[in-house]
């Protein structure tokens, strides 16, 4: 592990030092995302910090705002939707085939080849395509900053079961990634004039309506968006009703 949430100063981690399970998943969970081989590896140790100081900050004024489970769930929001529409404009068809998500029809591998069209429509790849990259860079840029929000996203989903927000029958997480993946490749493609994936008229909506059912404190949010939408995908790994 690198110690790096143990490295900061004592009044940034209180809340850590009350809950020592967490401090340890978060210990490993930032060892797994700046390891070598990582997207996140080549990140300078003076930077590594910066990122972990700043989860942890988040997470201490998450904790200690009065609607701390509605601010948790708001910010994971975020911070899975940036990683969702970053990921889709930079996957590609072979890193679909091995993906957690890859068997959803929905999300196709292919908005890769019109990242610069899709950069327009995201502020930070906006700021890329006006230093001139490259596809590959371009790719590599999109890639690296969707490592970093999931990094992020994935933190906050811990503290967030820590305090117990968790459904009765099973966790929404993974499902909510999937649903904002599917909702960002269907955006893209409105707004690009590329053929839409999801079938029906409402194409995409419905997988936005999961990010409303969680902003909305939903207990068990996949059993009511599959109640609402049983003829669409979402997340194989999950039981049927």
């Amino acid at each position: 592990m690198f110690g790096l949430f143990k490295s900061a100063k004592p009044s940034r981690v209180a809340f850590y030092s009350k809950d020592a399970v967490l401090e340890e998943a978060l210990q490993e969970h930032t060892a797994a995302y700046f390891h070598s081989g990582h997207t996140l590896s080549s990140f300078s140790p003076e930077a590594r910090q910066r990122i972990v100081n700043d989860l942890r900050q988040r997470i201490s004024n998450i904790c200690a705002s009065p609607a701390g489970t509605q601010e948790l769930r708001r910010h994971i929001a975020e911070h899975v939707l940036l990683y969702a529409a970053l990921t889709v404009f930079a996957l590609t068809e072979d890193e679909k085939a091995v993906m957690e998500y890859g068997r959803n029809p929905y999300i196709s591998g292919q908005l890769h080849h019109h990242i610069r069209r899709t950069g327009e429509l995201h502020d930070e790849m906006r700021g890329q395509l006006d230093r001139g990259l490259s596809h590959h860079e371009l790719v590599a840029f999109a890639n690296t900053r969707a490592a970093m929000m999931l990094y992020y996203a994935n933190a906050l989903n811990m503290v967030r079961i820590r305090r117990g927000d968790t459904a009765p029958a099973r966790d929404w997480y993974r499902p909510f990634v999937e649903a904002m993946l599917v909702w960002e490749e269907d955006n893209a493609r409105e707004r690009l004039g590329l053929p839409r994936l999801v079938p029906g008229e409402l194409h995409g909506l419905p997988y936005y309506g999961f990010l409303e059912m969680v902003l909305a404190g939903e207990n068990d949010p996949v059993r009511r968006w599959k109640q609402k939408f049983p003829q669409l995908h979402l997340d194989g790994n999950v039981s049927p009703l």
